[in-house]
């Protein structure tokens, strides 16, 4: 390890979106697959470690202790390829960098229940022509369910997304992060690491 800082600690910007310091810096020995060896890793002041695109290497090199980081989802439409799924963005020069969870906390969140139930039943109504030219009306339905995983840490997180119900289970770790925009704080939470990370939006 490279260790290039000193120790911080955490604490909630405006009380809602949780900022940290980098407190050292790791080589990354590279993935299950072999690759991003020798890649640098930053060690949060939580104990996570996130490992920097190639690309930001020169960005990030720049950053200092004091700088306050934000954990985000990454936004832009493209999606080619992307080990990357998340960003690190520094409050002190607005600068962002592409990173990849390989580390949980020191202390990590992990679902210790989850919950599948019924929201809602969509009725969409259809037609269809017989051979002899007779028009027929029905009906079909569609099931909108949500998924509640809840934490150790007591809080617990709506999922909408059905697709990403079967990546959040329960003793499944998982990370709490958080995007800003004009819409208000949006959370979203993390499970599994490095380029198999899985992520979903939630409420």
């Amino acid at each position: 390890m490279i260790s290039l800082f000193i120790t911080c600690h955490a604490f909630s910007l405006d009380m809602h979106i949780p900022v940290y310091c980098i407190e050292s810096v790791e080589i990354f020995e590279g993935d299950k697959h072999g690759d991003f060896k020798n890649h640098p890793v930053a060690i949060l002041s939580d104990g996570s470690g996130w490992k920097i695109h190639p690309g930001d290497h020169q960005k990030f090199s720049r950053w200092n202790r004091e700088e306050l980081i934000q954990i985000r989802k990454r936004t832009s439409s493209y999606w080619f390829k992307r080990e990357h799924k998340f960003e690190l963005y520094n409050y002190s020069n607005k600068e962002t960098v592409r990173v990849m969870l390989v580390q949980y906390p020191f202390h990590p969140s992990y679902i210790t229940a989850t919950d599948t139930y019924l929201v809602d039943t969509i009725i969409t109504p259809y037609t269809w022509m017989d051979a002899f030219g007779i028009l027929h009306y029905g009906y079909s339905s569609t099931d909108i369910y949500h998924k509640v995983v809840y934490l150790n840490d007591g809080s617990s997180w709506v999922i909408k997304d059905k697709n990403e119900f079967s990546f959040f289970n329960t003793n499944d770790y998982v990370y709490i992060g958080f995007n800003s925009s004009h819409q208000g704080i949006c959370p979203f939470l993390i499970s599994g690491i490095q380029r198999e990370a899985h992520w979903v939006w939630v409420d």
